[in-house]
């Protein structure tokens, strides 16, 4: 029941969005709206898929890998993802995840775009993380992961595909690790994204901490 629906259902006059002033329809309210994109709500969700990637993969982790993230507890020292030891550089992918001793690296980047976004999403990180990549090419060995999950919890082939080789770099005793990530990264974005759709009256947003997927 967004507003342009209950419009169509002529239930409502009225069928503008009450932050910005555009049309009201689904899309609009999970993923196009400035204002709630401003005031934190689409960064919550997305925190909230990273924290149960970094929730479902850390348990089994390499130990020779260290995981840095922006998410509390994980932080490169002096700021940002890349420790300044291994690179000096402003990029602040997701979750950086270096192996010193054997110097490979990873770069692993969340997207979470509206269903029909997902391809011009991964090829815009992608290419936003190229330059990077190439810097660390210079000392590591490196993969680079681009993951989306669309706002509606859906996961693509491509992406469990992506999600399966990511942990096989990284993680010991994979087994069905990367099959519990997808469905836990695809519940997070689903109720992340119910949240917001519940709150969609709601002009203020307190950025509550992000979800815990069981």
């Amino acid at each position: 029941p967004t507003f342009d629906n209950i419009k169509r259902w002529e239930k409502r006059v009225n069928d503008r969005c009450p932050f910005c002033g555009n049309v009201q329809t689904l899309l609009h309210n999970l993923s196009n709206c400035n204002v709630s994109l401003d005031q934190g709500r689409y960064t919550w969700r997305h925190n909230s898929v990273l924290k149960s990637i970094i929730e479902t993969i850390h348990p089994l982790l390499d130990p020779a890998f260290r995981l840095y993230s922006d998410m509390p507890g994980y932080e490169a020292p002096h700021g940002g993802t890349i420790p300044p030891h291994i690179l000096v550089t402003s990029l602040r992918p997701d979750l950086f995840l270096v192996n010193e001793a054997a110097r490979k690296a990873i770069v692993f980047e969340l997207t979470c775009p509206w269903d029909s976004n997902v391809d011009r999403s991964h090829n815009f990180k992608q290419e936003k993380y190229a330059p990077l990549v190439a810097d660390l090419s210079r000392s590591f060995t490196v993969h680079q992961f681009s993951f989306e999950v669309s706002v509606r919890g859906q996961i693509s082939k491509r992406n469990k595909e992506r999600m399966k080789a990511f942990i096989h770099r990284c993680c010991v005793s994979p087994g069905k690790l990367a099959k519990r990530a997808v469905e836990n990264s695809s519940k997070a974005s689903l109720l992340s994204s119910y949240s917001i759709f519940c709150a969609r009256k709601e002009p203020a947003w307190n950025s509550p901490a992000p979800l815990t997927v069981q």
